[in-house]
């Protein structure tokens, strides 16, 4: 009897963002702020650039706070104004450069990036932008390069290090991308997605130090669900399967509305636990959470037909049909039910 299973692919970017803090504005300006102007407030922000309409940081502040409340139109209007004052400034570049990439506008955000880097070969933030730019369109040596040209300026820039052994991974060379992600958890103990990506390679190895690694990314951040999933996973594929269970039930105190826990608790109970009724409990949920996912119509048919319900079987064949017609594996099923 062939099963269907998931599993799930994580592949994640983070983008940080820069931070400032408002500054002082220049006492002899006739222009005054009240306290009633909260200072993160729109009035505040125009009220400290007419105060020193030639200092470029004003500008750049009232740009994090339309960043937060307004259009991209304005947010880049601002920033604008600041280049134009000083326009050897690269963080001003880095910061529109960190705004487009943000909104996946991936070739204009680069040519913010080299901007800074005309300005400033050696900055850091530009050098991290263009290594992740790289990193998108699988140039992983440049990726490579960029990154270390920020080491150089910071040895321990954790992200830094993360971007070399996500380019690492993508050509293959595991044996740097772990030495890598290690580094990147070494320099930063709450770098999530560096812990998650140790636990998936040594996953890959079927080494037991994986569940090691998902468990300290989970100490990390507990409410994110790759750590409790990819665990439960790994534990459930190297036959753990109560232990995987209890993983999947707390990703569900979590997130109960992550079905693919549903869906591999419902698998252990059909495949390797002969629990047919709870089977269809686990696969009834994700059901109730994607009633369009075919798999579980198919599987929860298979656990119907193993408890001897050949009509609730059936139903749940035709089902996954209706959703998928070109599903063979439940036409077979059905077939092989009507055939008794």
């Amino acid at each position: 009897m062939q099963r269907t299973i998931y599993r799930s692919i994580y592949i994640a970017v983070c983008i940080a963002f820069l931070t400032s803090s408002c500054s002082e504005s220049n006492n002899s300006s006739t222009v005054t702020i009240e306290a009633s102007d909260s200072i993160d407030s729109l009035a505040y922000f125009n009220k400290i650039i007419l105060k020193d309409p030639n200092k470029p940081e004003n500008y750049i502040q009232k740009a994090r706070y339309l960043l937060r409340h307004g259009t991209q139109e304005e947010v880049f209007a601002e920033i604008d104004r600041a280049i134009k004052i000083d326009s050897l400034n690269p963080s001003h570049f880095n910061l529109k450069s960190d705004i487009l990439y943000k909104r996946k506008q991936i070739g204009t955000s680069r040519i913010w990036a080299e901007k800074a880097l005309s300005i400033d070969p050696e900055n850091i933030g530009a050098n991290m932008r263009m290594a992740w730019i790289y990193l998108i369109v699988e140039n992983y040596d440049k990726a490579i390069e960029h990154a270390n040209i920020a080491l150089k300026k910071d040895l321990y820039f954790a992200d830094a290090y993360f971007v070399k052994g996500m380019a690492y991974k993508y050509q293959g060379n595991f044996k740097n991308a772990v030495s890598n992600f290690r580094t990147a958890s070494e320099q930063n103990p709450d770098h999530y997605e560096a812990w998650l990506q140790l636990g998936d390679l040594h996953a890959l190895a079927k080494n037991e130090l994986a569940v090691a690694y998902f468990n300290n990314a989970i100490l990390v951040d507990s409410s994110r669900y790759e750590g409790h999933y990819n665990k439960g996973y790994f534990l459930q594929e190297n036959g753990e399967y109560q232990e995987a269970l209890q993983v999947y039930s707390d990703l569900i105190r979590h997130n109960n509305s992550f079905y693919n826990a549903y869906f591999n608790r419902g698998y252990i109970y059909l495949e390797y636990l002969n629990e047919p009724d709870s089977a269809i409990h686990e696969f009834s949920k994700t059901i109730g959470f994607n009633p369009l996912n075919y798999k579980a119509f198919y599987n929860r048919g298979l656990a119907y037909e193993q408890a001897g319900n050949s009509s609730e079987a059936l139903i749940n064949f035709s089902k996954a049909l209706e959703l998928k017609p070109d599903y063979d594996l439940a036409a077979q099923s059905k077939s092989r039910v009507l055939e008794k």
